[in-house]
């Protein structure tokens, strides 16, 4: 499929698309809760809970993104977007080694809540937002960067890379 496009075309339709595929990837947290509870020791609900976080700034992130796509350089909005969503993705893999995971820092309803939970939420949330420039920017630079007529062959590419991150 990137074969008959030209080279630009072809360099941009990948970088996005792997943009796409890593925003994606992230989809693997919610059927591996049951294992990450059994290794990690923290209850469901508040793995769950990092899920959430995570959709909810993506979600609450979109709307205002796609205002600045519509007004701003989506090529410059893009690098720093994905910036955030790596940071908060670092923010959660090092939030062991950033606190005591264990130190409680809050009771919320006779549930402890521990600082590695809370840092972790943080960095979903963090990545979430950041993780929501992705759709905004990314459908009118693909489409912007397709050869006309083939508009609907970079979308469908775009679209499998997400998907590819989903499996």
């Amino acid at each position: 499929m990137l074969a008959a496009m030209d080279g630009e075309t072809a360099r941009t339709s990948a970088l996005l698309g792997s943009l796409h595929f890593a925003q994606h990837v992230f989809r693997i947290l919610p059927p591996l809760l049951p294992v990450l509870a059994l290794t990690l020791g923290y209850p469901l609900w508040q793995l769950g809970a990092l899920v959430s976080l995570y959709f909810a700034g993506s979600g609450f992130g979109q709307a205002p993104m796609g205002v600045l796509a519509d007004r701003h350089d989506r090529r410059l909005i893009v690098p720093p977007s994905v910036a955030t969503m790596g940071l908060g993705y670092l923010v959660v893999g090092l939030a062991p080694y950033l606190v005591d995971p264990a130190a409680v820092a809050v009771e919320v309803a006779g549930a402890s809540l521990t600082m590695g939970v809370l840092v972790m939420g943080a960095g979903s949330l963090v990545a979430g937002l950041g993780a929501s420039a992705i759709h905004p920017c990314g459908y009118p630079l693909v489409v912007a960067n397709a050869p006309p007529g083939r508009e609907g062959r970079a979308l469908g590419a775009w679209g499998s890379a997400a998907k590819l991150g989903d499996a």
